[in-house]
């Protein structure tokens, strides 16, 4: 369960890295590293989706 907790914590980091790094960018009118940063806010998004379905599973 510690694990699960932890995998949570990670991808809930990497979110809002992600999300702060594409903010930059379109700050900064960067739209190619907008998009790197969007897509790596959406890898990041569905890991924490399945560790969330890994957590609950590990809670049930």
């Amino acid at each position: 369960m510690a694990s699960a907790i932890r995998d949570l914590a990670n991808d809930a980091r990497a979110l809002s890295d992600a999300a702060s790094q594409f903010q930059a960018a379109l700050d900064r009118n960067d739209t190619s590293q907008a998009e790197v940063y969007k897509n790596a806010f959406s890898s990041a998004r569905q890991e924490w989706e399945d560790d969330a379905e890994t957590f609950k599973s590990v809670c049930s």
